[in-house]
């Protein structure tokens, strides 16, 4: 149970009862399985307080609440609501009187009397409505849709579906719509997504008929909109916008070639310099190479002229060394006075413990 304050009680024909209770909405309990299912307001219910349940000739239960009349199909789950636009005399329903006469005809008490009526003649309104795209907003500030659509575009012509180009300063836009089925406007409701981001359609009602995006990727999306009558007769196909957001210009793909480009021409640059360093190396090293091997030939050749030039002074040294060595021995083993041997002028040899001078003498 979802509640324990019980209002009504009421066995179908297959024997499945169904409990209202005051804020927990309505009790489907299966005694055979022992298990409870339950019907709140998010399932379609105009309210959970249920005060009165009656069935009618088609197996399918009608329930008084605080907020109008529900009917609710067991074998769908489908739940349909009344209030008064439909022709109910009030919207707030009391306990307990609800009834079903002999030949059908249901009867419900409430704060504007009772309604009475019979449930085969309440039938739904099967025609969908069409629905349209009413305006469009970007900042918040309506557009021509005429403005914005790309050549070849036709607004209404079924056979070219209208193309929407925004770029990229258009980040805040807003479609606005209208079901054209005016015999209860205010209970249409409507269901939109924009394919390319929304995977699931956004359920809405008449006070909100748009939808908003903000901040949209570049790419190509589809607006699709649909909308039901009062009854829930849903217009499946509707209608829908083709829609192109145009990327900045820094994102296009003449953009991204220029960056390609530019980073193609980086690496070229970088790798001709790098080539340009390394001949510019190589070409010193191949002078310091000229130049060692130059300095090594004049170190050689300096060598050379040194070695020889010593060579050409010894010579000469050794010779002069040699007489001086003979002049001091002769002076060591007694040299002949010539100038005591000689008595005029003539040269004549002298000589002394086997050496031999000549002596020079002008007497």
């Amino acid at each position: 149970m979802s509640a324990n304050s019980v209002t009504s009680l009421y066995q179908d024909a297959d024997g499945i009862f169904w409990i209202g209770t005051v804020s927990g909405g309505l009790n489907r309990w299966d005694r055979e399985r022992g298990a409870f299912r339950h019907y709140r307001v998010q399932d379609g219910l105009p309210s959970d307080d249920i005060v009165g349940i009656a069935g009618d000739d088609r197996e399918r239960l009608w329930l008084a609440t605080r907020l109008g009349l529900a009917r609710l199909d067991p074998r769908t789950d489908q739940i349909r609501r009344y209030d008064v636009d439909d022709g109910i005399h009030g919207n707030i329903f009391f306990i307990g009187p609800a009834y079903r006469t002999r030949d059908g005809e249901l009867l419900f008490g409430g704060n504007g009397g009772v309604t009475a009526f019979f449930p085969h003649h309440i039938e739904d309104d099967p025609n969908p409505p069409e629905v349209a795209i009413t305006d469009f907003q970007i900042l918040n500030r309506s557009t021509r849709l005429a403005e914005r659509l790309a050549p070849g575009s036709v607004a209404g012509d079924p056979t070219t579906p209208p193309h929407l180009v925004l770029d990229h300063r258009d980040d805040i836009f807003a479609f606005e719509f209208a079901a054209l089925h005016f015999a209860a406007p205010d209970k249409n409701r409507y269901a939109y997504r924009l394919e390319g981001l929304q995977s699931e359609w956004v359920e809405t009602d008449a006070q909100r008929r748009f939808a908003q995006y903000t901040n949209l990727d570049a790419g190509d999306y589809v607006f699709r909109v649909k909308a039901s009558n009062r009854d829930g007769i849903w217009n499946q196909e509707g209608t829908s916008l083709h829609l192109a957001v145009l990327p900045p210009p820094w994102r296009t793909w003449w953009a991204y070639g220029l960056y390609l480009l530019a980073l193609a021409t980086a690496v070229a640059t970088y790798l001709r310099g790098q080539r340009n360093k390394v001949e510019r190396e190589r070409q010193i090293a191949a002078r310091e190479r000229a130049a060692n091997q130059r300095l090594r030939q004049a170190d050689k050749l300096k060598d050379e002229l040194l070695a020889n030039t010593s060579h050409e002074l010894r010579t000469p040294l050794y010779g002069i060394r040699s007489s001086a060595r003979s002049w001091s021995t002769s002076s060591r083993f007694g040299a002949i006075d010539c100038a005591r041997r000689s008595t005029g002028p003539k040269l004549s040899p002298a000589s002394s413990s086997g050496f031999q001078t000549w002596c020079y003498s002008t007497s």
